[in-house]
């Protein structure tokens, strides 16, 4: 007990001993000299000890040392790091709080993310840990207030932090965030620094204050009421449809913004009964010209209906531009726009994720299925690889089929495929071709058509699927391994397989599945090719 308390007294001299030094260090050596030794005593000395001696030295000298430092922050980084890990939070909130506001204040992002990412952030997240600390509201009105200028800043960890501190403050402490005194500080960290920041940088400054803006919104009700009372919504809704007038390129990066505001549904809510933006959006699509600069604009335009459509499809129905459009572009064929009609179909494909899509689409979208052919047929990987994972989308069944609607669909849609010579005789070359990334979506569409009866009878017709299925040579790739025991394994737990493929071949494909065949000796190997 001796010996380890002589050693505790030894290492907490040497401590004191190098922390007066440091004070009075002047040159980079001696400077670099003495914190080599603090480090070595902090990875030297027992947790316990070190714990005890963070808690009796008093460390703001060497926090203000650090926060004082223009060029040479990097050295104290990992010493400070270990002071930090070796205090409870807490206790360093309580006796380090001026410390902590000081270095969040200098314009060295190396001080600045080492306070905000290894203490600041991960209190503030942690809904539990900031409670058990009990931070007086002072200090963290203080704390909130020092970072929100850091939203501007350019190194991306530091404003990541700002935002994500700030999104769980807004819910933990309401009544701090939505005061008076906050808010207008809070207004201010859009455009902090008027005069020093160029347009370019207000406007991504911009963009990620919007989007902070709908994250608190979007974390509840009370949230979204909030901000919604404050106005904050509004004036994002105002400064996109303001942007898609005469700066498309910062509209094109609102977009996504505007996207996750409708994303839930009370969000949804406010931009179809609080604004005028959906009827402003879909105006903006009919007269963009798909032949100038503003096309990508109108791919996203689009591309913000169907991701707000597929959770109301109510919205298409009162914009049927939208799926008129879409199919205007596939009606095209040949003639057409070759990105603009694989918007289409992905887009389609999209709604089609769901039951309730393919039902809102059926006997709209025969057009789709002849794209989706020419773009088979057309010998370009990139336009048959998108293409058949679209189809992929639009011919799964995901989730419920309530009264088997979408599965009837789906068939009908199948005949049409097989009535353009796309059905599953050309799914089988597609299979052997000898790029990965085409015969990957093409094993899966098999495993898609496994996965309901009337595809399972279309399968047993054809002579070359149970060959191609048990022969363990057609990939050297441990991808296309796997997917070909996806196609396995669908027909072992379906239901329907019993009933509609001989006795002896269902025998065969359990044991396939059992016995892992179509998994490959030697994964290494497959590994290399991947």
């Amino acid at each position: 007990m001796d010996e380890k308390n002589d050693q505790k007294e030894n290492i907490k001299k040497r401590f004191f001993e190098n922390l007066e030094r440091l004070d009075h260090s002047k040159s980079e050596n001696d400077l670099k000299d003495c914190l080599e030794n603090l480090k070595a005593l902090c990875i030297a000395a027992d947790p316990r000890v070190l714990q005890h001696i963070a808690n009796e030295l008093d460390l703001s000298q060497i926090f203000d040392r650090f926060n004082s430092q223009k060029d040479q922050a990097e050295i104290f980084t990992p010493i400070l790091k270990l002071f930090l890990e070796a205090l409870p939070m807490g206790e360093i909130f309580k006796r380090y709080h001026r410390n902590i506001l000081d270095g969040l204040r200098t314009t060295n992002d190396t001080i600045i993310e080492l306070w905000i990412k290894t203490l600041v952030k991960p209190v503030f997240i942690n809904d539990g840990l900031i409670q058990s600390i009990g931070l007086e509201p002072e200090l963290i009105a203080k704390i909130l207030k020092t970072i929100l200028p850091l939203l501007a800043n350019q190194e991306l960890s530091i404003s990541t932090s700002v935002h994500d501190i700030c999104v769980a403050a807004s819910g933990a402490f309401r009544s701090i965030f939505f005061s008076p005194d906050f808010l207008k500080e809070f207004r201010r960290a859009k455009n902090p620094h008027p005069k020093s920041m160029s347009r370019s940088e207000q406007d991504q400054l911009a963009i990620r204050y919007y989007q902070l803006c709908v994250d608190i919104a979007n974390k509840n009700q009370l949230l979204m009421d909030r901000m919604q009372e404050n106005r904050f919504l509004e004036e994002i809704v105002k400064d996109f449809q303001d942007k898609l007038d005469y700066d498309p390129l910062i509209a094109f990066n609102l977009v996504k913004i505007v996207i996750d505001l409708a994303s839930t549904q009370p969000g949804l809510q406010y931009l179809r009964t609080s604004t005028s933006l959906l009827p402003f959006v879909a105006n903006k699509i009919q007269t963009i010209d798909p032949d100038t600069f503003e096309s990508s604009l109108l791919t996203s335009l689009i591309n913000f209906f169907i991701r707000i459509g597929r959770s109301d499809l109510k919205i298409l129905e009162e914009y049927p531009l939208i799926m008129e459009k879409l199919i205007g572009y596939c009606q095209q064929r040949e003639k057409g726009d070759r990105e603009l009609q694989l918007l289409a179909i992905e887009s389609i494909a999209y709604l089609c994720t769901l039951s309730e899509g393919k039902i809102f689409s059926d006997n709209k979208i025969d057009s789709v299925f002849d794209v989706i052919s020419m773009m088979i047929d057309c010998g370009k990987s990139e336009y048959k690889c998108r293409s058949i994972m679209a189809l992929n989308d639009i011919m799964e069944i995901q989730g419920s089929d309530p009264g088997g609607r979408a599965t009837q669909i789906t068939e009908g849609w199948y005949k049409k495929l097989e009535k353009l010579n796309c059905g599953l005789d050309r799914f089988m070359e597609i299979v052997k071709e000898p790029f990965l990334d085409v015969r990957l979506p093409a094993i899966r569409f098999l495993r898609i058509l496994a996965s309901t009866l009337w595809g399972q009878k279309i399968l047993v017709q054809e002579s070359g699927f149970i060959d191609y299925l048990f022969d363990t040579d057609t990939e050297n790739n441990l991808r296309g391994h796997q997917a070909k025991h996806s196609i396995v394994s669908e027909l072992v737990m379906s239901p329907f397989t019993k009933v509609t493929f001989p006795s002896q071949i269902y025998l065969r494909l359990k044991n396939f599945y059992k016995n892992g065949s179509l998994i490959p000796s030697n994964p290494n190997v497959l590994f290399e090719n991947s």
